[in-house]
């Protein structure tokens, strides 16, 4: 989304700021006693402040955790790399169009 366009007289330049459905997570602190899969927090999250989200990776792990005052970016952030460590994966977050896409597999680490 456009939250500032700013023209000048001076130069042929315009300036555009946008930010993605990201600014929402990072921008809003919540306080959460977590006893669930990183997809099904970050469905409740994103239900919780109105946020849209189009799909979550399964990790199929179960992460047991307190958050107080934390950004959701960071929630959601701490929920999947904890699900990572036990399962070797690695996950990303996607967004696209005006949903949240969630997190997808991260592909491996290329080597050259």
């Amino acid at each position: 989304m456009v939250v500032s366009v700013t023209a000048t007289t001076t130069t042929p330049t315009v300036s555009v700021t946008a930010y993605d459905q990201g600014i929402y997570l990072s921008n809003n602190d919540g306080t959460y006693k977590f006893s669930a899969t990183p997809e099904a927090a970050a469905r409740q999250i994103c239900a919780d402040y109105g946020i849209p989200i189009s799909s979550a990776v399964s990790t199929g792990i179960t992460i047991r955790r307190k958050f107080s005052a934390v950004s959701l970016w960071d929630i959601l952030c701490t929920m999947y790399a904890k699900a990572g460590e036990q399962n070797g994966k690695r996950y990303m977050a996607r967004f696209g169009d005006a949903a949240w896409r969630s997190w997808s597999e991260r592909p491996a680490r290329r080597t050259w």
